[in-house]
């Protein structure tokens, strides 16, 4: 029984088509008034402000300016040392004062995959594979005149501190340069699959932790029982979902443009941009 509720709750995460002939019901979109009366005391609930600062010791990523970014890459490109590297009077200074040992763009060969994305675009759709088909759906979700950040220019510094320099200071330090546009720790963080849903702590079917369930905005008793519930948890760490996969759900009805929903419903692409009249899948219809 387990693994059929993990399983079901797997095929919860993925894309959806709705077959349905009737109007479906959910909580209102505007919920202010309805959290105002919930006080959610569960041990389970964690504030999303708190955040812990950890971050690898003698790491720092720092996106230059144009200027730099172009230096570097040739220096590379010529096969120089990091150490070597002579970039700016004040960089080459920090770079000195930090002991820089090592240099890495985050993004390599950024724009020239960049500009194999773009080929997409024009390409005969029946030679896409797999992966360009995905890729392609992405770059048409971007916003028209979107711009596109240069993350070329953002690399990955691995410094060596001397007894009472501290990384903090080091970042401090290249956010003052004049050549700099920003730099910060190496922050370690963690996927958290808990959805953001205010609602989450009272929905017990999910995850149930003996929680106190409201009735009408008011906690009702007794409280519910541990384990009693569809082990959603356990299965957001197996799989959260994957846009290769459609399932359609046999429904009294669904509101596909339902905040929660309108990102997951699943659209026929190539019946959508094709031809109108036209069968372009060739599934009949």
């Amino acid at each position: 029984m387990r693994k059929l509720s993990i399983l079901f709750t797997i095929l919860a995460s993925v894309p959806l088509l709705f077959i349905s002939n009737s109007p479906a019901y959910y909580l209102p979109d505007n919920l202010d008034n309805a959290l105002a009366s919930v006080t959610p005391d569960d041990p389970h609930i964690i504030d999303s402000n708190v955040r812990q600062n950890r971050y690898v010791p003698d790491e720092i990523i720092v996106k230059y300016k144009k200027n730099v970014s172009g230096v570097i890459q040739a220096e590379l490109s010529a096969g120089r040392n990091v150490s070597d590297l002579a970039l700016t009077n004040s960089l080459d200074k920090l770079h000195k004062k930090y002991r820089l040992r090592k240099s890495k763009a985050l993004f390599e060969n950024f724009r020239q995959n960049r500009q194999r994305a773009k080929g997409l675009l024009v390409k005969d759709k029946t030679l896409l594979s797999k992966k360009e088909r995905r890729i392609l759906r992405r770059l048409k979700r971007a916003p028209k005149g979107a711009t596109v950040p240069d993350l070329d220019r953002i690399y990955k510094l691995e410094v060596e501190l001397e007894k009472g320099q501290s990384l903090v200071d080091v970042v401090a330090e290249y956010n003052n340069d004049p050549d700099v546009e920003y730099a910060e720790l190496n922050y370690i963080v963690s996927i958290n699959l808990t959805p953001n849903d205010p609602l989450y702590f009272i929905q017990w079917p999910l995850n149930n932790t003996g929680q106190m369930y409201p009735h009408s905005w008011r906690y009702k008793i007794p409280p519910g029982i541990p384990d009693s519930d569809i082990d959603a948890p356990e299965a957001w760490s197996i799989e959260t979902g994957s846009d290769e996969v459609i399932v359609a759900v046999l429904d009294t009805g669904v509101d596909y443009n339902h905040r929660d929903l309108s990102s997951n419903i699943w659209l026929n692409e190539i019946e959508l941009n094709g031809s109108a009249g036209v069968d372009d899948d060739g599934n009949g219809f």
